[in-house]
């Protein structure tokens, strides 16, 4: 199970596929394939929606070519040690039971830090990475005293 379809939920999905169907049967004697079983579950209308709808939907046929179920305009809502559950954009809740769960929908931080900073006068200003990076300041880290 992938959750998210941007461009980390599409390659592990196919990469998960592909070790089921091509590796795992030559290194296992007592593994069948056809009991693998790949998932992605994307929240948006299609998988790969920063890109060309044709890109999109080509990333789509190769991953089902691969054997990887991919559901669209579906939010996983609660995720726990059976499984998930799903709400499609149309429709009623179902349930997916899975024994591995991979999240690839991003994250984003939580408005808490910011917060903080503005209440205790932190600067909201850091520079992410270490000295021998070119990394940029992030604005998003406080930065220590």
């Amino acid at each position: 199970m992938v959750i998210g379809g941007g461009p980390t939920g599409v390659e592990m999905a196919g990469t998960l596929a592909e070790i089921a169907r091509h590796t795992l049967p030559g290194e296992f004697r007592h593994f069948d394939p056809k009991n693998a079983r790949v998932l992605l579950v994307e929240g948006g209308p299609r998988v790969l929606q920063a890109m060309p709808e044709s890109l999109s939907g080509s990333a789509q046929r190769q991953l089902e070519r691969l054997g990887v179920e991919v559901r669209v305009a579906s939010r996983v809502t609660a995720i726990d040690a059976e499984g998930l559950q799903v709400q499609p954009a149309e429709g009623e809740a179902y349930r997916i039971p899975a024994r591995c769960v991979v999240w690839a929908a991003g994250v984003a931080a939580s408005p808490l830090g910011r917060q903080l900073a503005q209440a205790t006068g932190a600067r909201w200003t850091a520079r992410a990475g270490c000295r021998w990076s070119r990394t940029r300041p992030c604005r998003a880290i406080p930065r220590s005293r």
